[in-house]
């Protein structure tokens, strides 16, 4: 029974931790793909009434999808994509911190819990 509990605590634990991150990189991911691929899709001659065009083609992220898009070139395809890893590269900036960070506080909680009620006697 001891054990069960401790399983549950670390099944816990992780399914948080992995809602932390998922909330987070979903979170940074959409203003970092607004921040970075419409100016650089614009810039490489997009035409504006397509920028919301590229966020649908974006999410179906198939290669028909993005060729789909009024106005799109294969250069504003390279612009894109370019673009879309740099964002993506910048989310995980944010995530990997607060990765850090939690997994500090796990390593210290799990130092404070005193094992000896738990073990089986």
């Amino acid at each position: 029974m001891c054990h069960f509990n401790l399983l549950q605590f670390g099944v816990a634990k992780n399914n948080i931790a992995v809602s932390v991150y998922v909330i987070i990189f979903e979170n940074k991911a959409g203003t970092n793909l607004v921040s970075y691929v419409v100016p650089a899709a614009l810039e490489a001659g997009l035409l504006q009434s397509s920028s919301t065009d590229i966020f649908a083609a974006i999410s179906a992220g198939t290669a028909p999808a993005l060729e789909s898009v009024h106005g799109i070139m294969p250069n504003i395809l390279g612009t894109v994509s370019a673009a879309v890893k740099f964002a993506y590269n910048k989310t995980f900036q944010v995530v990997y911190p607060a990765k850090i960070a939690f997994g500090a506080c796990a390593i210290i909680a799990e130092l404070l819990i005193d094992l000896s009620k738990w073990q089986v006697r």
